[in-house]
């Protein structure tokens, strides 16, 4: 625990330098907290819950394991296991990919937004995300294709964005879900934003949509199927909170919005459509994790308006620490029953008593 306390406290004196204009300051926590963050996750043991094990298992008999679909993180594995066969292998390269992948979607000053606000955007990320780079290798790297995907869609390079749809899908087939944003590039009208809402609203209270993304998750074995539905039908309502608080402040800067420039129009729609899945996806906690695709643009948006110094946003930026901070927090002690605690290396010589050591197969 004290790791992950260390990496939080790097995360958040960063966002609080950068409020205070100390730029220089803020890049260097936030690169630190990044570097020691890989380090913790590339060098961690078989931390974080059902799926680590099963990915682990895959790489390490590769040979005998080919995906009928998502052939790009089959190759992945061979590719990797040719050089190396021990998962732990596995474990470094992909945190290391995930870190260098951030470290770049994370200045978005090269895409017309004016402001320096890499330490937000990684604050968020980690706050969100971090725990999860330990389980969801497959999704983790899909989601990291997905983001370039969605920057060069806001430089109105549409279609390296299919590719990286395409390309994506290979390494996890939920990320089809990100084609929609291909044709909301324009400005969207106040009733319609309303009416997204209440859509996403209404359709996940009402309805589990777990069929529809256990497809669209994509499986290793069918095994994980049937440990997603053990968490179907559980009320993500912490969710509906933070989709709920980000589009109120969309709709209050709303008249910004008509007057932003494409690539800013582009972000806020995609933190609209972020809004929506979170909505739809309320009943499931396998489904949410659909989310994550469309994070970047909550975050870049976030990043973005802070950066713009509106007035009151110093409060702004306190809402945005406490409610991250408690996802981080919560992850840490909630997430398979505390799975995460204690953390252990591979150097460690510690017993965790996870609830998962059973599926240990060495």
């Amino acid at each position: 625990m004290f790791e992950y306390l260390i990496l939080y406290c790097l995360f958040l004196f960063a966002v609080i330098s950068q409020i205070y204009q100390k730029q220089q300051i803020a890049w260097l926590l936030a690169l630190y907290g990044l570097i020691i963050s890989t380090f913790i996750s590339a060098f961690r043991d078989m931390i974080g819950g059902y799926d680590i094990y099963i990915y682990a298992q895959y790489y390490e008999n590769i040979k005998y394991k080919i995906l009928p679909y998502e052939y790009g993180y089959y190759l992945y594995n061979v590719f990797l296991h040719y050089i190396d066969s021990n998962r732990q292998f596995l474990f470094i390269i992909t945190a290391l990919i995930f870190a260098l992948g951030l470290n770049k979607l994370s200045k978005i000053k090269n895409i017309n937004l004016s402001c320096n606000v890499y330490s937000i955007v990684c604050f968020i990320i980690f706050c969100k995300l971090y725990f999860y780079t330990f389980v969801y290798l497959r999704q983790i790297l899909a989601v990291l294709i997905i983001w370039w995907g969605l920057y060069q869609l806001i430089n109105n390079k549409k279609y390296l964005f299919v590719l990286a749809v395409i390309f994506a899908a290979n390494f996890h087939i939920s990320a089809l879900i990100a084609m929609p944003l291909f044709f909301m590039k324009t400005k969207m009208k106040f009733n319609k934003f309303i009416i997204v809402y209440i859509i996403g609203l209404v359709f996940g209270v009402i309805f589990n949509m777990q069929t529809l993304f256990s497809f669209l998750g994509g499986v290793v074995e069918n095994e994980r199927i049937q440990a997603g539905q053990n968490n179907a039908i559980q009320g993500n309502y912490f969710y509906v909170g933070e989709a709920t608080l980000l589009f109120l402040w969309m709709m209050i800067n709303y008249k910004n919005y008509i007057k932003y420039d494409r690539d800013k129009i582009i972000i806020f729609n995609i933190s609209l459509y972020y809004v929506f899945l979170v909505l739809i996806t309320v009943k499931d906690a396998t489904a949410v994790r659909m989310t994550w695709y469309f994070l970047i643009g909550p975050a870049w948006l976030i990043a973005y308006n802070i950066g713009t110094k509106f007035k009151g946003y110093r409060v702004f930026c306190l809402i945005i620490i406490c409610y991250f901070s408690i996802v981080f927090f919560r992850t840490m002690f909630l997430w398979d029953g505390g799975d995460f605690l204690p953390y252990k290396s591979i150097y460690s010589d510690i017993s965790r008593h996870s609830r998962w050591e059973y599926l240990e197969y060495r």
